[in-house]
């Protein structure tokens, strides 16, 4: 008999994640369930998504209260930067807090100058010049 994961044990994994839009909230996974490297992020309207190489594609995790974004040099956008440093390494890492080390400032510079109108792409390979210029 194959056991299912108890409500408590999948919730644990979530994060209440709001949208600008009034009455508007979702669920993000706190770590991706995959061992597909990153291949891509598309940043578009405010959602942050990650694909991966095997061509799923994923809300960019995070954990309440932390939110990620770009275009600024805010909180939100250092945030994705961490985030991103993370994935690059361990795609199923736990999403950034508190505690993350600090990011390469290419990478947030990347990020924050990325215009926060239309969509906008990075392949892992334009991710990972950043972390190392």
């Amino acid at each position: 008999m194959t056991r299912r994961p108890s409500v408590r044990a999948l919730t644990a994994q979530l994060a209440l994640v709001r949208s600008d839009l009034p009455g508007v909230a979702t669920f993000a996974l706190q770590r991706l369930p995959t061992r597909s490297p990153l291949a891509a992020l598309t940043v578009s309207g405010d959602t942050c998504w990650i694909r991966t190489n095997d061509g799923t594609l994923w809300f960019a995790p995070q954990r309440e209260g932390w939110g990620v974004s770009w275009g600024y040099s805010g909180t939100c956008c250092h945030n994705l930067a961490q985030l991103l440093d993370i994935l690059l390494k361990d795609i199923s890492a736990p999403a950034a807090g508190p505690s993350a080390s600090q990011s390469p400032h290419a990478l947030f510079e990347l990020l924050r100058t990325t215009p926060q109108g239309g969509s906008t792409t990075y392949t892992h390979a334009q991710l990972l010049d950043a972390c190392t210029g």
